[in-house]
């Protein structure tokens, strides 16, 4: 009788482990017809909002993201750029026209920087690695 016991629950984990692995890849089958398109249409929300929307859960979501290189979900930094940029535009409507030339030109650059990051995220990256970079090479030359 024992061993008809260990035989059912060989059974039963590997029953378990094959529905586990079927089950991630009815999800990952589903994950994999996201484009980045439909990702980038979504770049506004959260990510778990993201996630809820396409349904998937947010893990999902974020290697999907890496399939596309999209190192990082940009909804924060969009916003923080939307932001700023209202501020500025405000400034600009209640202000007289000379200082608002360098506002402007602040203003074109922040939606230029905002239209890159919805084409490719990754230049998320690659502007961080380039601060830094900078920073410390600054702080370098400045002890010199």
């Amino acid at each position: 009788s024992s061993s008809s016991s260990s035989s059912s629950s060989e059974v039963s984990s590997s029953s378990a482990s094959s529905s586990g692995k079927n089950g991630s890849t009815a999800v990952f089958g589903k994950a994999s017809s996201i484009t980045f398109r439909a990702l980038a249409e979504c770049f506004d929300l959260p990510i778990n909002q993201t996630a809820l929307k396409l349904g998937v859960c947010t893990t999902v979501l974020k290697k999907i993201c890496r399939a596309h290189n999209i190192p990082r979900w940009p909804h924060r930094k969009l916003k923080a750029i939307d932001n700023a940029l209202t501020t500025l535009r405000r400034a600009v409507q209640s202000r007289a026209s000379p200082a608002c030339e360098k506002t402007l030109l602040e203003i074109s650059s922040l939606e230029q920087q905002r239209r890159a990051i919805v084409e490719d995220p990754s230049v998320l990256m690659s502007a961080k690695r380039k601060r830094a970079s900078s920073s410390s090479s600054s702080s370098s030359s400045s002890s010199s």
